[in-house]
């Protein structure tokens, strides 16, 4: 009864473990998914807010075909001056394009908060502390077996193929009988 009471401790520490470190992966990567959903919402909603604008309602931005390649981001978007706009639709007119688009300033906000958060991040040069350090390396340890916490039946069965050393003198070598 106690070796599968170690057994099952075992693995209830090393499930904890494992559950420990999720909830530290997910709250590193929670921020990132975060931004994610966020930033799928900020395009539904201006792609929403878009069709229902008329051309006069609309940005125009005058650009050259290079700067107009280097501004483009995604088909439907662009980054011009720090600043993230939505693209309604373009216009070629001799080695100009007019860009209709609405600016867009909550995938602004969102960026900045982003690049704030990867930059405060990158500038901490404190070592992690000691006592983390140990806990996990605790947790990473391979655990060993402690056999004085299993019991050894000394008992012996005796069944037709396990032969003990003083009942080999009673065999009787003959072949098998015909049936």
């Amino acid at each position: 009864m106690n070796a599968q009471f170690c057994v099952i401790w075992l693995l209830v520490k090393r499930l904890a473990s494992i559950i420990f470190l999720l909830i530290l992966l997910l709250n590193l990567v929670g921020a990132y998914v975060y931004f994610g959903v966020r930033m799928v919402q900020i395009r539904k909603e201006m792609r929403a807010e878009l069709r229902q604008k008329d051309e006069g309602e609309l940005e125009k931005i005058v650009l050259t075909i290079k700067e107009y390649k280097e501004a483009l981001i995604e088909e439907d978007e662009m980054e011009l001056n720090d600043k993230m706009y939505d693209i309604s639709r373009t216009k070629l007119q001799d080695d100009k394009i007019i860009v209709y688009c609405l600016h867009d300033e909550n995938e602004d906000n969102l960026l900045v908060l982003l690049d704030s958060i990867l930059n405060n991040s990158s500038k901490d040069k404190k070592p992690v502390p000691s006592s983390l350090l140990g806990f996990v390396n605790l947790i990473s340890l391979p655990v060993q077996m402690d056999n004085s916490l299993i019991e050894i039946s000394k008992e012996v069965h005796y069944t037709v193929y396990y032969f003990s050393k003083s009942s080999s003198p009673k065999l009787i070598l003959a072949p098998p009988p015909k049936g």
